[in-house]
Parts: structure tokens; sequence; C-alpha cells
């Protein structure tokens, strides 16, 4: 007699909550339906609950679903948020032994699904999550420790931006623990964009809380489930790529406002009112920060396209230029105070704000920054990716490749640049070579000069016919200018030359070092009267030292200098060699012995001064005029304006 064994189906329902979404879902979907190593007992089922998108995602669904029936898809009439539409699909699915949870923007691999079974049925857990992946491999933050009352003020609020240590940071993303030998480990919490969940745990918690928007529902479900005794895990065999937060990247109002209330009802709901009396005014306080910057940031129409207009702080170093100029409070426009920017670049990322851009910059055709990490740089990146600008230039100086990064959030400021800057423009090859370590293509790079109005600064007409020999330095007065040095070695030279002076002209912590001294000026002047200030002058030095995070990006003073037709000392370092080419002297950095022979060369030999002040005149008209550069400058702007 022969014996039947009736074979046992398991149910899997795959719930996917859409918002948004077209550029990811069919990939997705497509992912899903091509895993086909579940056993025969295994039935699985996709739900799509779309909140109510309003770009072709609904549509990019129905394609995948004429080809492939086992998906429903279920269109919500507004945006419900995560948690309700996620319940939603669970209340459909209702009798299934599993639901998984799965963002849109994600691509699950041939052993995803049956990896994260088995994770569950060998630790008997209720919730299980995997890996989800950048696109470089990198884990993105799958799971996480309970927020504790620390990891609240220091982690989820603007206060971590004040902090040099990540400990609280690392503390809540289980960095202080390595995990990557295991193939599954317990752990508090795994994120709601890839989490397993068994019938089970449905049965004895409940739903996801759908008082919870978006953000933290996933975190309160686990302390849920941990509070009734369930395990969860996570594991390392089962990974999914996520190109993470697509269906929210809009950082509209309504994003900022369910973080701040999700935040807000988490530790209302799991922390004691001592707790909440500490932590709750803080998340006020942050809250307005946000809301403020969240009103900054809005956008409102143009009255019309203009052709060329200048954005600048309130207070910028010149405002003297021929085209409209419309100026916005920065943070920079705060007085000069101890501390002030690295106070500022952790509060804001980067200080280089403009409280307001946004509104200036919509519907321009192109918006020109500069750098990668500057904040009006970022704000512009924001700006395009929301469609309210078509294209983005930058202008490059940075020649050192990873710099700017120690503060936090400016990785990712540079990053999206990189992604989203149509053209970039660097001021010399250094340049260039920097961003192309970076990452970018160099397709999209362009080497072009900073130009000078060379009507404007020329060489004096009238012959100087005295002893005195002035020695000008315009610069930043900052220790990795070199002005120290130059000091060092203007001393030198004084004891045997009284007719020598130095002029330094420039602001910064080193001013008052420098004054007191016989036959040295220190002072500050308006940009208008900078070409006074070359034409008298003799001998140009700029001796800029490096450092780890810091060489000589150009020097746009070494430029003016040339086209004044002075005879130039500067040191061999960062771009400087670019720059002045054979036209210059050059001394080693951070060498004052150097220095002096150097400039005492051209203090005696009036021959070689006039030599190479015609050296330096003829270098400006060849590489610097402003007219050419300005042409150069015209068909970048017309060939990104063609490529669209």
């Amino acid at each position: 007699m022969l014996s039947s064994h009736k074979v046992i189906q398991k149910h899997i329902a795959i719930i996917i909550v859409t918002f948004n979404s077209e550029k990811y879902i069919s990939n997705c979907l497509r992912s899903i339906i091509h895993i086909n190593n579940l056993p025969n007992s295994y039935n699985r089922r996709i739900i799509v609950i779309d909140n109510n998108s309003q770009d072709k995602t609904v549509d990019k669904i129905k394609d995948v679903i004429a080809k492939n029936q086992n998906i429903q898809l279920v269109c919500n009439s507004k945006n419900l948020g995560f948690a309700k539409a996620v319940n939603l699909g669970i209340k459909i699915a209702t009798k299934s032994d599993y639901f998984l949870l799965l963002n849109p923007d994600t691509i699950m691999g041939p052993d995803s699904l049956i990896n994260l079974i088995r994770c569950i049925q060998k630790n008997r857990a209720g919730i299980a999550g995997g890996s989800t992946l950048n696109k470089a491999g990198h884990q993105n933050g799958s799971y996480f420790r309970f927020p504790n009352i620390w990891v609240g003020l220091f982690d989820l609020t603007n206060l971590r931006k004040l902090l040099y240590s990540d400990h609280w940071h690392n503390y809540f993303y289980y960095l202080d623990n390595d995990f990557s030998k295991l193939s599954d480990f317990p752990v508090d919490v795994v994120t709601g964009g890839y989490m397993l969940i068994t019938n089970k745990t449905v049965q004895k918690i409940g739903k996801i809380d759908d008082r919870y928007f978006m953000y933290l529902e996933d975190v309160d479900y686990c302390l849920r489930a941990k509070k009734a005794g369930i395990k969860i895990y996570h594991s390392n065999q089962s990974k999914i790529v996520h190109f993470a937060g697509r269906s929210s990247e809009n950082k509209d109002r309504i994003r900022h406002l369910s973080w701040l209330w999700s935040r807000k009802l988490y530790y209302i709901k799991n922390f004691n009112i001592l707790e909440n009396l500490i932590i709750q005014p803080i998340f006020l306080i942050d809250d307005l920060y946000i809301l403020v910057k969240l009103f900054l940031d809005r956008y409102y129409p143009l009255a019309e396209k203009f052709d060329i207009t200048a954005v600048s702080s309130k207070f910028p170093i010149s405002d003297k230029i021929d085209i409209p100029l419309i100026k916005l409070w920065s943070p920079t426009d705060l007085p000069n105070l101890p501390l002030k920017y690295p106070l500022l670049n952790r509060l804001f990322t980067d200080a280089h704000r403009l409280f307001g851009l946004e509104k200036v910059i919509r519907g321009a055709d192109i918006v020109h920054v500069a750098e990668t990490y500057y904040g009006y740089t970022h704000q512009a990146v924001v700006a395009k990716r929301m469609g309210l600008v078509k294209n983005i230039v930058s202008t490059v100086w940075e020649v050192i490749p990873h710099n700017n990064e120690g503060i936090r959030g400016r990785k990712k400021y540079k990053k999206l640049a990189r992604e989203n800057i149509d053209h970039f423009i660097v001021v010399t090859d250094l340049a260039k070579r920097a961003l192309i370590k970076e990452g970018v293509s160099e397709k999209k790079i362009t080497v072009i000069p900073m130009g000078v109005d060379l009507a404007k600064f020329k060489p004096a007409t009238v012959t100087k016919k005295k002893k005195v020999i002035n020695i000008l330095c315009v610069a930043r007065l900052v220790p990795e200018k070199g002005i120290e040095d130059l000091m060092q070695a203007f001393k030198k030279i004084r004891e045997k030359n009284n007719h020598v002076h130095l002029t330094f002209i420039g602001d910064g912590p080193l001013k008052h070092d420098l004054t007191g001294y016989k036959n040295v000026s220190v002072r500050q002047v308006t940009y208008s009267r900078m070409v006074k200030e070359y034409q008298g002058a003799d001998i140009f030095c700029l001796p800029s030292r490096t450092t780890k995070t810091w060489q000589e990006q150009f020097g746009m003073s070494l430029v003016e200098a040339m086209a004044s037709g002075l005879p130039i000392v500067a040191t061999d370092t960062g771009a400087i060699p670019e720059v002045c080419g054979d036209h210059a002297l050059y001394a080693k950095p951070a060498d004052p012995e150097s220095l002096k022979t150097n400039l005492e060369q051209l203090i005696y030999n009036l021959d070689l001064r006039q030599e190479m002040s015609g050296l330096a005149r003829e270098r400006a008209e060849e590489r610097f005029d402003q007219l050419k550069i300005a042409k150069q400058i015209q068909t970048v702007y017309q060939k990104v304006c063609r490529s669209k």
C-alpha cells in the first residue's frame, strides 16, 4: 500500500509601497519575478500599494503586470504614508505565512529571499532583514540598535553637527561591532525597507503603528516585537541593492514634518516622562531650525528669465560689478568672532549658504557655482534634482583629491555635486587631475583659468626713479600663505638695506603680528584701489606653504600682478608653477632663507626686474585675458545647453 504525504504550502506576500518611483519599480519587480530557486511549496505573491504617484509609476507597474499576472496593484487616491500602505498590503494578504516589506528602489538577488526565509527558520525568529547594499557594494544602514536618549539628542537632531565624536552615531548603527564574518546574528532593528515578518508575529503584536507617516516605524515595530519576546535577526547571506531613499528624495514639507513627528512620537511612546522632559524641548528647537531652513528653501517662480545675474552674500568682498547683483543673507555675514567658521561649517555643513537662493535661481538655464562642497553649490544641486533649474556649471579650484571631507555631510555634498553638475570648469590642470581622481569623467571637465581685465590691471605709465623698493604681498594673513616666512626673510633683507619696504594687503589672524615693524605696512583696501597698489610696487611675492589639507589653488593675485607688469617671487607649491610658468623666481615652501635669496636677486638687479616685468605682462596677455576667457566659458555654456 502506498502512502502519500500532503505538501504544506507556504504563502509569501511581498509588499511594495511606491510613490513617484517610475525610475526603479520595473527593475525591482523583474528582480523578484526572476527568483526561481524557491521550493515548490512556496507560493509568491506581489502586492504593490501606490500612494498616488504623480509620475509614470503606475504605468510602469501595469506594463510589468501585463506579462506577469501574479502582481496586484492597489492605487490610493492620496499619499497614505508608508505605515498605512504596508498595513493595507498585510490586510489584503492576511493569510500569508510571511510578509516581505520591500522598497521600490531595490533589486533583489537570486538567493535574497530564500536566504532570508532560512534565517528566520533556522533561528526561530519572527522578524529578519538582510544587507541593503548601495551600487558600490557597501551597506547603507541595514540594522540598528534601539535609540536611547543620547542617540535621540546627538544623532537624531542637528546637535550631531556640533560634535567632533561619532560615538552615538556609531552606537546606533552598530558601527562599533564587526559582524562581517557571521552568516546571521541577532539585532535590535532591521530596516523596514527590507524586512521579513512572520504571520505569527503579526498575530501576536499586530500591524505597524500607522501614526507614523514615514520614518522610525520599523524601529517602533521591532521594539514591540522585542518586548513580546520575538527574536529579530539580520542575515549577511541575504543581499539586495538599494538605491536609497528615491521614493522620498523630494525633500518637501511633508517629508520634513513626517520626520519631526516620527521622532517625537517614538520617544513619547517608548520613554518615561523625565526623559521626555529632557528631549522634547530639544526636538522642538530642532524642529524650528529645520522648519526655518525649509521655509528658506521654498521655490517661487521668477517673473521672467534673465541673461546674467550675480548672487552674493549681503557683505561680499566687492560689489562693484557691471552686471545685476542680488544680495542674500548668509551665515558668512555674521561678525568675525573666534571659531566663526568651525562652528558655522558644522552647523550648516558649509557656511557659504545663501538664504533664499532657490527663489532666485528657479527657472535658470544655467546656474554657475563654485567647488563641490560649498553650501550654495549644494543648494543649486538640490534645486536641479527638484527640476527647478536645467543645468549646473561649477568652477573648481581645489587641487587636493578628496579634500574638505572632514566635516560631517561634506562627503555627501561632494558626491551629489559630482553626480548632478553638468560640467566642471577647472582653473588648472592640477584641479582637473584632482576631480578625475574623485571620479569625475574627463569629458565633463574643461580647463579655463581665471581671467583679468588687462585694460584695468596694467603696468604703471610713469617710470619710477626712486631708491625705495616696495615688495607687495596680497593674501589672506594666515600661516598657510607663508606670511611669517616672508616676514622673517624681509627682516634679514632690511638689516642690509633700509630702502626696502614690505606691504601686506589683506586680513586675517596674523594681522596684529605684522604691525609695528619698521618699513612694514599692513592694510586693507577696496578692490577698486588694488590697481594703484600693484602699480606702486616693484616686486610681488606670494610665499604660500603646503599643508596636508591645503595647497595654493590658483593665486588670483599672481595673475593681477603679472598683468600689472610686476616681477614675481613665489614658492614652488600647488598650482603656482602652472600659473606663472617660467616667468617667476621660485623659492622652497616654508624656507625664509630661500625667499630672501630670490627677493634679493630682484632687489639688486634692475635689468632682471625689467626683463621679468615684460615677461609677466606677456604671459597675462597670452593666458589670462578675460575677454578670451569669457569666450571659452561661453563655449562651455553653449555645449551644456545643447546636450539637453
